[in-house]
């Protein structure tokens, strides 16, 4: 159960956040959740996807290359930060590896 609410206030947190990107910067953040399957995540797992760092870097090079902003960036690190404070305060015991990008830096949340 406790799972279950860190999903759902990790999903609400996506959702505002990717709010304040444009059109090009959001079909960067749903082309790297859709990637969830080949970074070993289930989809919608917020927690795994952030634990993995080629999540952060495809946000950040599809938001360099495609869209000549760094935003994709900014909304990674905002979006792990949230995601890793939502798990680690709807669980009890909880361990999480969050990368932030540049510099990166490991967030070990228990």
């Amino acid at each position: 159960m406790k799972l279950s609410v860190a999903i759902v206030a990790a999903v609400l947190a996506f959702v505002a956040a990717q709010d304040s990107l444009n059109e090009c910067e959001q079909r960067c953040v749903t082309a790297m959740q859709g990637q969830a399957s080949q970074l070993g995540c289930s989809g919608g797992d917020a927690v795994c996807l952030c634990a993995n760092q080629n999540f952060t870097n495809g946000l950040r090079d599809c938001g360099a290359e495609a869209c000549g902003s760094q935003r994709t960036l900014s909304f990674a690190a905002s979006y792990c930060k949230d995601v890793a404070e939502s798990a680690a305060s709807s669980i009890a015991q909880v361990t999480c590896k969050c990368y932030l990008p540049l510099p990166y830096k490991i967030l070990n949340v228990a």
